[in-house]
């Protein structure tokens, strides 16, 4: 059996790059992401998996910066310290999510995806695959 489930988000992120490159200053897309989940077996409801699990997943970095990690220097009260390259940001931390890749790039949002699926999808032998769009352009899948 195999089920397709489509979600869409709107987030904010930069990309380390170098500093003058456009895309290391924030800003945003609405990003579009296609997740395919191919089981031999389905779950005690009849289902390969609960749309709402997916979206319990994905929904965390609706309307969020999305940040690394290893670039939240600190947290001090309600805020987020954080560098990119020579920039230093301090935000809410209810505006912010941290996420455990190097960068926040369309490739690496969709190999996370995929291992947080990996994770509630039984049985593990499932196969896989997220689709993470960015723009018209620039689209990523991880399988």
């Amino acid at each position: 059996m195999k089920i397709k489930a489509k979600s869409w988000i709107s987030a904010a992120h930069f990309v380390q790059t170098t500093p003058d490159s456009i895309c290391s200053g924030i800003h945003g897309h609405n990003w579009k992401i296609i997740v395919e989940i191919e089981s031999p077996l389905l779950n005690g409801s009849g289902m390969v998996l609960d749309k709402h699990d997916i979206d319990n997943i994905i929904d965390q970095l609706d309307h969020k910066l999305i940040v690394p990690n290893n670039l939240i220097e600190s947290q001090e009260d309600e805020y987020c310290n954080i560098i990119n390259n020579d920039k230093e940001y301090r935000i809410p931390v209810s505006d912010v999510i941290s996420v455990p890749i190097e960068a926040v790039t369309s490739e690496l949002v969709a190999q996370m995806i995929k291992a947080k699926l990996h994770e509630i999808v039984i049985p593990s032998t499932s196969k896989i695959k997220v689709t993470v769009e960015e723009s018209r352009n620039l689209s990523a899948t991880a399988e």
